[in-house]
């Protein structure tokens, strides 16, 4: 098992109907930014109703029933994990695209020295027309 997946077992928001491993096979930077935003959302959520709970216990105990209580305090442990999990796919794409431009940009360097100027300018004409740059 890997470092992201030993965090949970098997976790799955059917808010957001993903699950661990979506999370774990995602590539999508943007698509991860938009679980961990609506998860935050989530998270408040919860956090109000907690205080809330916690409000109404001080007035009287027996507005608030434990059980549910419970529920919602384990639902907010439950997306923390999630939230976790999620920002470590993150942690784990932009090291990968840091390394992706870095070799770049040394393979830029190196082509640079090692080619004749027309060649390597006919290079990097085709590259910027591929990238739509």
């Amino acid at each position: 098992m890997n470092k992201i997946s030993d965090m949970a077992d098997k976790l799955y928001n059917k808010d957001l109907n993903i699950s661990e491993d979506g999370v774990l096979i995602c590539d999508d930077i943007e698509q991860l930014y938009a679980w961990e935003k609506e998860l935050m959302v989530q998270l408040r959520d919860i956090k109000s109703r907690l205080e809330q709970y916690d409000e109404l216990k001080k007035l009287n105990p027996e507005l608030v029933m434990n059980d549910k209580y419970v529920k919602t305090y384990d639902a907010k442990k439950y997306r923390l994990q999630f939230l976790d999990l999620i920002i470590e796919r993150i942690k784990i794409l932009k090291r990968k695209d840091n390394k992706d431009k870095l070799l770049m940009r040394k393979f830029m360097s190196a082509a640079k020295d090692f080619l004749e100027p027309d060649v390597y300018k006919a290079i990097l004409e085709e590259a910027k027309k591929r990238a739509k740059y």
